[in-house]
């Protein structure tokens, strides 16, 4: 069943599009809300009572014993909502999807963990309640051997199927054979000179912006478009970063070079809920939006690495080790769960390697060096 994840409230402003809706109504009846395009109103009109409401844009049928089961097997092939308070037992990613949002996951979270799980089902083509350990391990070596997925996306996957029979089914299985051993590579950062050439190659104030938040205070991206002014402290040189990763609050140091910056942005745009504000319905700027102009920015400034917005909260870190700060001090302005994680900065810092002489340099120590590579003239 193409069921999706949608967080919110049941309200026609925040459905997104493509989704066909199941809500319960007033006077005993299930209202039907369709996307457009051709051959998915033929469907509806198969229905018994089926009523068309004009006011509301939307169709419904009485509501009756299994009439919530046939109406997702008629709509198979389409994403489909189906209201909470409606009776009747729903497809395995709806309730899925209700237990993501009861748990409080993140919306990116969610989506990935339904996008694999519904993809495990329709690879393994059976009822969820007949799926056993082998249909598991299939479906993960096809990820890996066919779609070449890297080792986290395989563990996000099977994390995904893990949240479905454990947390939905209450059905456990035996994972540890299934999940590549998670590969320890060090995180592109750029050198300082790199970084001003970065910012230099940004023509948008807006995007300069944001990017300088990134490197300069170490923010995730998510939570550098989500900013509001009131986040901002100007006098404590401080930003105030509100429902971050874990849905924690932390606070991170704010750059006088950013800070005024920002003070020119928002006299001229005054911004009212995000700083920086896009479109009519004043919503915030998208992420994509901020790597696509980072990956512009790099061409022009002729970089050869891999940059993305997670690079430049790297360079965060690692120059500011670099520079002797406190381990502990950066774990708590990158809002870091556990020591760890953070320790692994203290592995991309060059400057304690570059003071380290190599042992080929005193081997001919004192003596006189020789002529050509391997001494012949």
């Amino acid at each position: 069943m193409a069921v999706k994840q949608m967080i919110g409230s049941l309200c026609p402003v925040h459905r997104p599009r493509g989704q066909v809706w199941l809500e319960r109504m007033n006077d005993r009846r299930i209202g039907i809300t369709v996307p457009d395009g051709e051959g998915i109103v033929d469907r509806l009109m198969s229905l018994n009572g089926l009523r068309w409401h004009r006011d509301g844009g939307h169709w419904s049928v009485p509501d009756s014993t299994g009439t919530v089961e046939d109406l997702q097997e008629l709509f198979d092939g389409y994403v489909v909502v189906v209201d909470p308070s409606l009776p009747g037992r729903v497809a395995p990613l709806e309730e899925m999807r209700r237990e993501l949002v009861a748990r409080r996951y993140s919306p990116r979270t969610a989506k990935a963990y339904l996008r694999f799980v519904r993809e495990f089902l329709g690879f393994a083509n059976k009822p969820a309640g007949d799926i056993d350990n082998s249909d598991i391990r299939r479906f993960l070596a096809y990820l890996s051997e066919k779609r070449c997925l890297s080792d986290s996306t395989l563990n996000q996957a099977a994390n995904a199927i893990r949240f479905l029979y454990w947390r939905v089914y209450d059905k456990r299985f035996d994972y540890t054979y299934c999940r590549p051993k998670k590969a320890k590579r060090l995180p592109i950062v750029l050198r300082r000179d790199e970084m001003a050439r970065l910012l230099d190659a940004i023509p948008i104030m807006r995007n300069k912006l944001i990017i300088m938040l990134l490197y300069g205070s170490g923010l995730r991206v998510g939570e550098a478009v989500r900013l509001r002014p009131e986040d901002i402290d100007h006098e404590r040189g401080v930003i105030f970063v509100r429902n971050g990763k874990g849905k924690k609050d932390r606070y991170t140091v704010l750059s006088s070079i950013t800070r005024d910056y920002l003070t020119q942005y928002c006299s001229e745009h005054r911004p009212r809920t995000w700083i920086f504000e896009v479109g009519e319905r004043k919503g915030h700027v998208h992420e994509r939006t901020v790597q696509h102009a980072i990956v512009r920015a790099r061409r022009r400034a002729g970089i050869d690495k891999r940059v993305t917005t997670h690079t430049l909260r790297h360079s965060f870190a690692t120059h500011l080790l670099e520079d002797g700060a406190n381990l502990f001090h950066i774990k708590k302005l990158l809002g870091h769960k556990h020591i760890q994680t953070t320790l692994k900065y203290t592995h991309m810092t060059t400057k304690d390697v570059a003071r380290i002489r190599s042992p080929l340099d005193r081997l001919n120590a004192g003596r006189e060096p020789a002529a050509g590579i391997g001494g012949h003239t």
